[in-house]
C-alpha cells in the first residue's frame, strides 16, 4: 500500500527530527572529549586535576539523560493530550536552545552555559517515543512495521554519526572556539525540524480525552508494576544491569584513549561511531538471523558472557591498540545481541494490552543506564583506567545470572 503525499511529508520530518534529537547526543561525545579530555584551555583552569576533567565529562553526558529520564513522561502527557504536534515542537524548541546555549558555552568558555544547555536538551528530550506514536497513527497494519523500523533507523544513525561529524565539523571550526561552530549547526539543523513541524506537519492524533486530567505520573507508575511481574521483571533487571555495564564501557572509550594511547586520541570520534555503528547494525539484524536458530535465553546469555570476558581482557590495559579496538569491537557488536534478545524476551513475557507501556518502561530504563553510567565511570576513573570496565564487567554478570534465574523460572512455569 502506497503512502499518500502527506504522509509521506509526515514521515519524512518525523524521520529528521527523530535524526537531529540522537545526533545531537552523539556529537556530545566527541566535542566534550576534545573540551575536557585534552587539556583545552578555554574551559577548565590548567590547573584543574585530570580526575575531576574526566568527571566532568561523564557529568556533562549524564544530565542530559538524567532529566531526559524525569520530564519524558511530561512531554508524553502532553503529546497525548494536546496532540503530538505540539510535544514535537517543544522537544525541537527545547533542543535548538540547548545547542545555542553549548555553542555559548564553547565560545565564551563558560562551563555553566555547557550545562544549562545539556540540561534543556535534556528536559525536552523524547522526540522519539512522541514520534512514535505519531507514526502508529498515520500507520495501516501494514505500513506501521515499515515505518517504525525506519524512525528506530533514523535514531540509531543519528547516535551512530554523531561522534564522527563532531569530529569533522572541528576541523572546519572557521576558527571559532572548540565546540561553538558544531552546536551553532546543531542549532541550526534542530531549527529547520522545528520550522519543518510547525508550518508542514499535519496533527495525527484524535484528541478525544481533552476532559481527562493530565496524569504525568503514569509511566513512573508503569516501571513499579512493571517490576512486579514475576519473569518480567528478572529481563527489566537484566537490561538494566547488562546495559549500565556496557554503558559504563563506552563512556570510558575516550578516556581510556586519553589516558592509554593519548597518540590515537584525535581519532576518538571515529573510533564511538564505528561502535556505535556495530551496535546498531546487530540491534537492527541480530534478531532476524539469530533467534530464528538459536534459544533468546541462550543467545542473551552467550553474548553477555563473551562482553564479559572481553571487559576484563580491557581492563589489563593491553599495550596494544588495534588488540583494544578489536574487544571494543566485540562488545560493540554483542551488546546489540543482548540488547535485541532482552526486548525480544520483555515482549514475549507481556501481554498484549501492555506492549505499548513495557516499551516505555524499557526505554526509561535506558535512560537510567545512560544518566548513570558516565557518572560511574568518571568517579571510577580515579582508581584506575582499568576499573570502569571491571565494574561493567560485574554489572554485565549480575545480567547472566538474573536471565538464568528467569530462564528456570520460565521452565518451571511451563512445566
Amino acid at each position: 500500500m502506497r503512502l499518500k503525499h502527506s504522509q509521506i511529508t509526515t514521515l519524512a520530518i518525523l524521520i529528521w527530527v527523530v535524526f537531529i534529537d540522537s545526533l545531537g547526543w552523539g556529537i556530545a561525545f566527541s566535542v566534550f572529549a576534545t573540551l575536557f579530555l585534552n587539556s583545552h584551555p578555554s574551559i577548565l583552569s590548567a590547573s584543574i586535576s585530570a580526575s575531576s576533567r574526566y568527571m566532568l565529562y561523564e557529568f556533562l553526558l549524564a544530565i542530559y539523560s538524567l532529566f531526559m529520564f524525569i520530564f519524558a513522561p511530561v512531554l508524553g502527557g502532553i503529546a497525548d493530550h494536546y496532540g503530538r504536534k505540539p510535544g514535537l515542537l517543544i522537544s525541537m524548541f527545547g533542543l535548538t536552545i540547548g545547542f545555542l546555549m553549548c555553542a555559548s558555552g564553547c565560545y565564551w568558555g563558560s562551563l555553566w552555559f555547557l550545562i544549562a544547555g545539556r540540561i534543556i536538551s535534556g528536559i525536552t528530550a523524547g522526540s522519539v517515543s512522541v514520534a512514535q506514536a505519531a507514526i502508529v497513527d498515520i500507520s495501516t497494519a501494514k505500513t506501521k512495521s515499515f515505518n517504525l523500523s525506519t524512525l528506530m533507523l533514523a535514531n540509531t544513525l543519528g547516535f551512530s554519526l554523531g561522534p564522527v561529524l563532531g569530529s569533522v565539523f572541528e576541523h572546519f571550526s572557521m576558527n571559532l572556539p572548540v565546540g561553538t561552530l558544531t552546536f551553532l549547526i546543531g542549532a541550526a539543523m534542530s531549527l529547520i525540524g522545528f520550522l519543518a513541524l510547525l508550518f508542514f506537519f499535519r496533527e495525527t492524533y484524535t484528541r478525544e480525552n481533552l476532559n481527562q486530567k493530565l496524569n504525568f505520573w503514569q509511566n513512573f507508575a508503569n516501571i513499579k508494576t512493571a517490576f512486579c511481574m514475576p519473569i518480567v521483571s528478572k529481563y527489566l533487571y537484566s537490561i538494566l544491569f547488562a546495559m549500565t555495564g556496557f554503558v559504563l564501557f563506552f563512556a570510558n572509550i575516550p578516556i581510556f584513549l586519553a589516558r592509554i594511547f593519548p597518540e590515537y586520541a584525535a581519532s576518538t570520534g571515529l573510533l564511538l561511531s564505528a561502535e556505535a555503528i556495530l551496535f546498531s547494525f546487530t540491534l537492527m539484524f541480530a534478531g532476524k538471523y539469530l533467534f530464528a536458530r538459536f534459544s533468546k535465553d541462550k543467545t542473551v546469555m552467550l553474548s553477555q558472557l563473551v562482553q564479559v570476558v572481553s571487559c576484563i581482557a580491557l581492563s589489563i590495559c593491553l599495550a596494544s591498540f588495534l588488540t583494544n579496538v578489536a574487544l571494543f569491537t566485540i562488545i560493540s557488536c554483542f551488546a546489540g545481541v543482548m540488547y535485541i534478545g532482552l526486548l525480544t524476551l520483555i515482549s514475549d513475557s507481556t501481554d498484549s494490552q501492555w506492549q505499548g507501556r513495557i516499551m516505555g518502561v524499557v526505554a526509561a530504563l535506558s535512560s537510567i543506564s545512560w544518566g548513570s553510567g558516565p557518572l560511574l565511570t568518571g568517579a571510577l576513573n580515579h582508581f584506575g583506567p582499568g576499573v570502569p570496565f571491571i565494574v561493567g564487567a560485574v554489572l554485565i554478570s549480575i545480567g547472566i545470572l538474573v536471565v538464568l534465574k528467569g530462564h528456570f523460572k520460565h521452565l518451571k512455569n511451563t512445566n
